[in-house]
């Protein structure tokens, strides 16, 4: 069954692409090619229509084009119970949306010249050397390598074995920082063995952007949720984003 969190997002891109073939489809007597406020109607409507049908309590949606904020709205509620609505300052979890995040991280800081897409990862990360299966000893993982999810690893076995501690009896989360420390993670990560080779495929990695986001931290010298905020979130006007857990919870909506 898919994660609810990913079929809302599933849904929420269907729902654009049935937005974005009206709007063409209407393009023909629409030179400009202004988007109409009953373009964004019918958006509304059906958002509505596919949240009764998939039982979804509540979303938020922004629509942008070029510099402009088209529609910024929530849709239903936060609680049921309370019938609290979602708005457009609603927080939300938004999971593996956040990768394109510290890719743009790390564009900006190529751009400044702090990092560049063709250094090796430990250059910023000496302990983080990945176990490659390449034909060429001279391989080395780079950091463009980590963004294109192309080193040969695939999630590895120890992801999942944090996400199920509390099912794992021999897991002590009191005892291994493994859950807490990035560093760590990757450490522990650097043990694995490949199961493709280095630049042959494409395998989804949460421990390489992991990577990617200490190695950014590193070259900028500074933590890695600091960076985010004052690279992106600040000068994007974003005050109510964070990489914190913890400002999560004392967040309100």
């Amino acid at each position: 069954m898919m994660d609810k969190k990913y079929f809302i997002l599933a849904l929420l891109v269907l729902a654009f692409m049935i937005f974005t073939f009206t709007f063409c489809s209407e393009g023909e007597n629409n030179v400009s090619g202004e988007i109409t406020k009953e373009s964004l109607d019918k958006l509304s409507v059906l958002l509505e229509n596919k949240m009764k049908e998939y039982q979804i309590p509540g979303l938020s949606v922004v629509v942008v084009r070029g510099d402009k904020v088209l529609m910024c709205r929530g849709f239903g509620w936060t609680d049921l119970k309370k019938s609290t609505p979602v708005t457009d300052t609603t927080v939300f979890s938004i999971g593996s949306s956040a990768k394109p995040f510290t890719s743009t991280l790390v564009s900006v800081l190529v751009s400044d010249g702090v990092m560049g897409w063709d250094d090796p990862i430990t250059k910023y990360l000496p302990y983080f050397q990945l176990k490659i299966e390449s034909e060429s000893p001279k391989d080395q993982v780079l950091v463009r390598d980590l963004l294109s999810h192309r080193t040969g690893f695939f999630h590895m076995d120890l992801i999942q074995k944090a996400v199920n501690w509390e099912q794992d009896p021999d897991w002590d989360l009191k005892s291994d920082p493994i859950r807490y420390l990035r560093e760590a993670l990757l450490k522990a990560a650097s043990e694995f063995e490949p199961i493709e080779k280095f630049r042959s495929k494409h395998l989804y990695s949460n421990i390489s952007m992991v990577a990617a986001a200490e190695a950014s931290a590193k070259a900028a010298g500074m933590e890695w949720d600091m960076l985010m905020k004052k690279k992106l979130f600040e000068p994007l006007g974003m005050t109510r984003t964070t990489t914190s857990i913890t400002e999560i919870r004392e967040l309100q909506n």
